[in-house]
């Protein structure tokens, strides 16, 4: 399975609606139409611009990247344009829904639902997104529809999910909790996926011992929420809540010892001499932010993204090459 190969079309589109909403609204759990989520939904997206600042942004990669922030210079400064471009709009928040099953060669396409001020003009709105596609010679690309309040973009000829699902919808809003941070994801399997996960997931003997004993209870998992907060310190945290109680001590055990993996790894590194330094201050932060937290069945770790920075820094220059460029609390959920 493969969740992250957006197109660049429904990219851009998440990018367009996020930009709509003005840095005055605050963060608050999504809102959505009862037709956005389906049986088959198995991720939410919530973004809140509110946090997700252009000052917030540039503060995060500062804080993280160091001098090599000005790799990234470029897109924020475009960032930044589009966000003063689109910043008060009338748009109260963003979420994306991606429902089906991504396993097949027709990737799921993710729906945008953006939701507006009441007595905003949607068709102005939209009309400064059909203007943006036709300046980057990209028009008509999305549909665009409305809801009440809602405006919903989505790749043209793409079907909306077949909403109605109560209970799943219900469960994400548990699982987000308060979408209080600068970006928040959650993620449930549907059956399609949980056992194709299953079958992606199995006991691996060239893996490691404790990546053999995390994949099977990762594959019984019930949910995953992703967040991040930005800003001068920026955190990202994680909150797994396993099939049982036994099951999460199994993958707090199992990241507690891939930690301890990776700290034996740099140490042999450091010994090879100065030119393996960078690599090794790379391993041996990735080893010191992994200590998970466990409350019941839920798994937590929260990751200071500052203090791994020596492993972002060398990391980036391979990541931009391929790109084609030079601590909370257990959070609530469903059971």
């Amino acid at each position: 399975m493969n969740v992250r190969n957006f197109s660049r079309l429904t990219a851009r589109a998440a990018l367009l609606a996020a930009v709509l909403m003005c840095a005055r609204v605050q963060a608050a759990a999504p809102q959505l139409p009862a037709s956005a989520i389906a049986d088959d939904t198995y991720m939410v997206g919530t973004i809140s611009v509110a946090k997700l600042d252009p000052a917030s942004l540039d503060a995060a990669a500062k804080a993280v990247l160091g001098a090599q922030a000005a790799m990234v210079a470029d897109g924020l400064a475009k960032y930044k344009a589009k966000y003063d471009e689109y910043a008060g709009s009338g748009a109260e928040s963003v979420s994306f829904v991606l429902s089906g099953d991504p396993n097949q060669d027709k990737k799921p396409e993710p729906v945008v639902y953006v939701k507006l001020k009441a007595g905003t003009d949607h068709a102005a709105i939209e009309k400064k997104v059909r203007e943006a596609e036709a300046k980057e010679g990209k028009p008509d690309e999305m549909d665009i529809t409305h809801d009440g309040d809602f405006m919903i973009l989505h790749k043209k000829g793409t079907e909306l999910p077949k909403g109605g699902a109560a209970e799943r919808a219900r469960d994400f809003a548990l699982m987000m909790g308060s979408a209080e941070k600068a970006v928040t994801l959650a993620f449930k399997p549907n059956d399609t996926i949980r056992t194709k996960m299953k079958q992606d997931l199995k006991p691996d003997a060239s893996k490691p011992a404790w990546a053999q004993a995390m994949t099977p209870l990762l594959a019984d998992s019930k949910w995953a929420v992703v967040d991040a907060q930005l800003g001068d310190a920026p955190m990202i945290g994680l909150t797994v809540e396993a099939a049982d109680e036994a099951g999460a001590k199994g993958i707090t055990d199992a990241v507690v010892q891939g930690g301890q993996q990776l700290k034996t790894q740099a140490d042999q590194l450091k010994q090879g001499g100065p030119q393996f330094a960078g690599m090794s201050d790379a391993l041996s932060s990735l080893s010191d932010a992994l200590k998970p937290t466990q409350a019941g069945s839920k798994v937590s770790l929260n990751i200071d993204a500052k203090a791994v920075g020596p492993a972002v820094t060398n990391l980036l220059p391979f990541l931009m090459m391929g790109a084609g460029g030079g601590g909370g609390q257990p959070r609530g959920g469903p059971q």
